[in-house]
């Protein structure tokens, strides 16, 4: 028996559950987010609740890593390519928003937002990649 731990990265905290499958134990903890290497943060945490790497017999990891950096424009450039006919998802709800999105602290951010990918930054392809 081990411990099985979900972790969830963000911009500002990771949070790590464990839970102990021969007790039923469940173990919490909070560790500040290392934007630059999420990876850093995710050891410290499951070093800082005191289990040995050995004794986890199952991980599961959640960001919000990617999304934070879409919604405050940061992160590398990237070109899109999917399945012809898809290539407008991207910019769906984008521009067309007709009420606030509002954030987990009620924070309003913002109406219409345009699309964090540029037209001529995506290209569709008929059939499956292999």
């Amino acid at each position: 028996m081990g411990y099985r731990v979900g972790i969830d990265t963000g911009g500002t905290f990771t949070d790590i559950v464990l839970l102990d499958e021969e007790t039923g134990e469940i173990i919490t903890g909070k560790v500040a987010s290392t934007p630059e290497d999420p990876g850093l943060a995710v050891l410290e945490g499951l070093r800082a609740l005191g289990k040995p790497p050995g004794s986890i017999v199952s991980l599961v990891l959640g960001t919000t890593t990617t999304t934070n950096a879409a919604v405050q424009r940061k992160g590398a450039a990237v070109f899109y390519v999917t399945t012809g006919g898809f290539e407008d998802v991207p910019h769906f709800a984008t521009g067309r928003q007709t009420r606030p999105v509002r954030s987990a602290v009620g924070e309003t951010a913002g109406v219409g937002t345009p699309s964090q990918l540029p037209r001529h930054c995506g290209a569709d392809r008929s059939g499956r990649s292999r």
